[in-house]
């Protein structure tokens, strides 16, 4: 399976310090850690490609080659992340959207994704990716209401090397 994971652009607001970022001459504060996390839960077999919306657009190229759609972000990112969830749609891929809005707002998500992860990915990564591979869709939500038990996931695979 081919899972493309979208992080959001962040508006021009306190929140994507694109003027304190512009004197650093750097494109994003922080690496979209959630969904790096998330990259690295999946099936080895899979393939996953990363787009940091706010270092680069996105290719056509990317969404056609993508089965599914992972999206996370926060609030204040709600607009591009709807917008891309909606572009993901259109082209037929599953879309699956975590995260803090995800969590915090899940009505919001319905209208634009197949499945809503509300919770830590950690414990919910393994049942949502069997769901994905037996069948094109996944259940409309998938939720966790407390705390993960950390010592009992799997490690995340090395990702880069020192």
């Amino acid at each position: 399976m081919k899972i493309l994971c979208l992080y959001p652009a962040f508006p021009r607001t306190y929140w994507g310090h694109e003027d304190a970022l512009r004197l650093m001459g750097k494109r994003s504060l922080l690496p979209p850690l959630g969904l790096l996390t998330v990259a690295a839960l999946l099936p080895k077999d899979w393939e996953v490609r990363l787009c940091d919306l706010n270092v680069q657009a996105l290719a056509p190229e990317e969404l056609q080659w993508a089965d599914a759609v992972f999206l996370s972000g926060m609030l204040v990112q709600r607009d591009s992340l709807l917008k891309l969830a909606a572009q993901a749609r259109a082209a037929g891929k599953v879309v699956v959207v975590g995260g803090p809005v995800a969590t915090t707002s899940p009505e919001l998500l319905t209208p634009y994704a197949d499945c809503v992860v509300s919770g830590e990915a950690e414990e919910l990564m393994a049942p949502l990716c069997e769901a994905l591979a037996r069948a094109p869709t996944c259940p409309r939500a998938w939720l966790r209401p407390a705390a993960p038990n950390s010592t009992s996931c799997r490690r995340p695979a090395t990702i880069c090397s020192t």
